[in-house]
């Protein structure tokens, strides 16, 4: 499952609404590194509140 990764100005907004298998949660990890890199994002906001 793809979860999106919005950029508001320097930060990084994400949020996780399903249950996720430990090759999602590993594939969302690198998805949000690479992304901090490619954006040089000074912080991410990551919404778990649907958990």
């Amino acid at each position: 499952m793809k979860i999106p990764i919005l950029r508001l100005g320097e930060i990084l907004l994400t949020s996780i609404q399903v249950d996720l298998t430990d090759a999602e949660v590993m594939q969302f990890q690198t998805e949000v590194l690479h992304t901090i890199a490619d954006t040089e994002a000074r912080g991410l906001a990551l919404d778990i509140t649907a958990m």
